[in-house]
């Protein structure tokens, strides 16, 4: 049975922290995609909480992705760790605009490094050196995704001089090198966030994100980038990733 727990002295609502405390639960569960949720009538029973309040916060579990809803049962929905492929590919900023919604950025560090993260499984150039850049990326000024992205070093032309915290890089690669995206390739699964990325967007602690650790290269094959990315709004994604034939890149 699922513990929750309000605290009244807690400017969050109490709906969100309900809301909170079942992303919690959904992630370090052990039930599988497709398995019946703790039904919320026992829960609210158990927990001595208004059955009502808690039927909301199932459903809000259900329009951000984590359940699913049919025939008066809630069950668990997790997203595959599987890889994705297209041969078309949106830029963030597209992604953000098909959601009917205003993209911006605030780059919030660039870095330099001598490798990338052994999460890509790549292999290391020696001698090669990469650009970090961490951004937060906003739809209608709501903290959408926290990205970041690794850039061979090389690929930026008269590097002194860039503004990075502006630069917008992949219509930076194709104006200087004629470079555009040909195809993205990423891996997706829900994991439990650092709290520096909940932060960020704006979500609580124990909230999970979704993570896309994603490869995009271009018209040719070659690797433009490299990107690990995070998003609290499974929901909005999926529309515009899972359910057609593109995916996002920076």
């Amino acid at each position: 049975m699922i513990k929750l727990e309000l605290d009244h002295r807690m400017k969050r609502s109490m709906l969100d922290q309900l809301v909170d405390q079942l992303k919690k639960y959904h992630v370090e569960s052990r039930l599988e995609s497709g398995e019946t949720f703790p039904d919320y009538q026992a829960v609210a029973t158990a927990n001595a909480l208004d059955e009502l309040l808690l039927e909301d916060a199932y459903y809000r579990l259900v329009k951000e992705g984590y359940l699913r809803h049919s025939k008066d049962r809630f069950t668990v929905f997790r997203l595959p760790f599987v890889p994705l492929e297209s041969i078309r590919t949106k830029t963030m900023y597209e992604t953000i605009e098909a959601l009917q919604m205003a993209p911006s950025f605030v780059t919030l560090r660039v870095e330099f490094l001598p490798n990338l993260p052994s999460i890509f499984n790549a292999a290391i150039h020696p001698g090669a050196s990469y650009v970090k850049i961490t951004r937060l990326y906003f739809a209608d000024q709501i903290p959408l995704v926290y990205i970041e992205s690794f850039y061979d070093k090389p690929l930026f032309k008269g590097f002194d001089s860039l503004d990075f915290m502006q630069l917008k890089v992949f219509k930076y690669f194709q104006d200087t090198w004629q470079r555009r995206i040909g195809s993205h390739h990423q891996t997706i699964d829900i994991v439990q966030a650092p709290a520096a990325i909940n932060e960020t967007l704006n979500q609580p602690l124990d909230a999970s994100v979704i993570r896309f650790v994603s490869e995009t290269t271009d018209q040719h094959g070659d690797i433009l980038a490299h990107a690990i990315i995070h998003t609290s709004m499974l929901y909005a994604i999926e529309s515009v990733n899972l359910l057609h034939p593109e995916t996002t890149a920076l």
